[in-house]
């Protein structure tokens, strides 16, 4: 059986009050036996003074003993586990605490105290301990009073935001973080306090003040703390960042409805339209879907509208959503042609984003248009100027090598703006619902051939 140590080990608090005591010379002999002793080890002091240490220990401890007294020699005290081999016994494991004694005219020895640790859980650690484990934790944990009062927080929790542990005593999590969404997270610890039910893997998703625009995610477990006649002193809860897990999941979930949603007929418009309703308000605030003229009719898709490649571009409008139109019920998107109205002129002037993705079939994004767009920003969807500068986003919709349309999602200013893991997801979205608009565009040309 391995030996376990650990530096620093010395400082732990060691409890002695059954603790089992013998003491060597400089070298590691037994010269003092006790009946405790001679409890645990099955040995008499006849039998067990003038024992080397290493007689005593399984074999993988037994060559360490030389390398244990010379540490306690230079340092004063050793702490650690061993496994002692007592008479007629298996193999023990013993919590061990190794003190070189200073006596007057006396030559030096050791202090040996051991514990047996079949029935306790592992080092009884000292207060110093505990609060540098939790101090130093890279998760953030925090304790609240039963008035939900801030008594004591670690440095990670900082990151969440409220600033630093002295700043928050005495406030709520409402008073630290105003704008934080904490009405669940409050909630959450009141019932804990009334239950005493531990609350595990709690997420919540919101906005903090230092971040206005970004959505993050976090996981929260709460437990509550009993005074000494076990009434309810207060809530310690723990809190982990989850935004990068909490996004991945919310992607997985878009891509999985678009595959369900899009594509469902094979009319052109109602999947271009399909596109646009699985994108808002999940992943835009709104969404439009611009498609050749060709490519409605059914036709093969020109290289560029007749316009040419230096004027201004003429799409038709096939697909549109925003987060204010009302939702339609799901696998309700109008299964009739004549229910939509006919696809509106668009225009996109020439040398604008959209005319560029439609000649190079590159994507292009823009975290906040700026006043250099007012040329274009015409042609953008449901555009709300007294917002602020929107984030775009401009895909082409391309299949087996030909280009149909683009595709243009925007967020407004109060939200995050596209990044380029965004720009990614845009891209896969179009990709899927670009082959089921030249399925339904083929459709289209055959049935209108036959």
């Amino acid at each position: 059986m391995g030996t376990h140590d650990e530096d620093g080990a010395a400082r732990r608090w060691f409890d002695v009050a059954d603790a089992v005591p013998l003491v060597l010379d400089a070298r590691g002999v037994v010269t003092a036996w006790t009946r405790d002793a001679e409890r645990m080890f099955g040995y008499t002091a006849d039998e067990a003074v003038g024992l080397d240490l290493a007689g005593l220990l399984a074999a993988d401890d037994a060559g360490r003993v030389p390398e244990l007294l010379d540490r306690c020699r230079r340092s004063g005290s050793w702490t650690g586990l061993l496994s002692v081999c007592p008479k007629n016994r298996g193999t023990v494991t013993v919590m061990t605490r190794i003190s070189a004694t200073q006596e007057s005219g006396r030559a030096p020895r050791r202090l040996v105290l051991m514990n047996e640790m079949a029935d306790a859980p592992g080092w009884t650690m000292s207060r110093s301990v505990l609060e540098q484990m939790v101090a130093d934790s890279p998760i953030g944990i925090a304790v609240v009073d039963t008035d939900l009062r801030y008594v004591w927080s670690n440095a990670a929790l900082e990151r969440f935001g409220g600033g630093p542990p002295q700043r928050r005593l005495g406030l709520r999590m409402g008073d630290v973080q105003p704008g934080f969404d904490c009405a669940p997270v409050e909630a959450t610890m009141l019932r804990v306090l009334a239950s005493g039910e531990k609350v595990v893997g709690f997420e919540h998703v919101g906005r903090t003040p230092g971040a206005p625009h970004r959505e993050s995610a976090h996981v929260l477990s709460f437990t509550r703390l009993d005074d000494e006649w076990g009434s309810p002193a207060g809530v310690y809860y723990t809190v982990v960042d989850i935004t990068d897990r909490y996004r991945a999941r919310r992607r997985l979930a878009l891509l999985d409805r678009a595959g369900r949603h899009i594509g469902r007929s094979l009319d052109i418009g109602r999947t271009a339209q399909e596109l646009a309703e699985v994108a808002v308000p999940g992943f835009a605030d709104a969404v439009a879907v611009d498609l050749l003229e060709s490519v409605l009719r059914g036709a093969e898709p020109t290289a560029l509208p007749a316009s040419g490649a230096n004027g201004p571009v003429v799409l038709r409008r096939a697909g549109h959503r925003t987060a204010a139109d009302p939702e339609p019920p799901d696998g309700e998107h109008g299964d009739e042609a004549a229910d939509r109205p006919a696809p509106r002129v668009v225009t996109h002037a020439a040398g604008s984003p959209a005319a560029r993705c439609l000649t190079t079939g590159r994507a292009w994004r823009e975290e906040r248009v700026g006043p250099e767009a007012a040329g274009w920003s015409t042609a953008l969807p449901a555009a709300d100027a007294g917002s602020g500068p929107p984030s775009v986003l401009i895909v082409p919709v391309r299949a087996r090598g030909a280009t149909l349309g683009v595709t243009t999602f925007l967020r407004h200013a109060a939200q995050e703006p596209f990044g380029e893991d965004d720009l990614v997801l845009a891209e896969d979205l179009v990709s899927r619902a670009a082959v089921c608009v030249d399925n339904a565009r083929r459709y289209t040309r055959e049935r209108d051939a036959a």
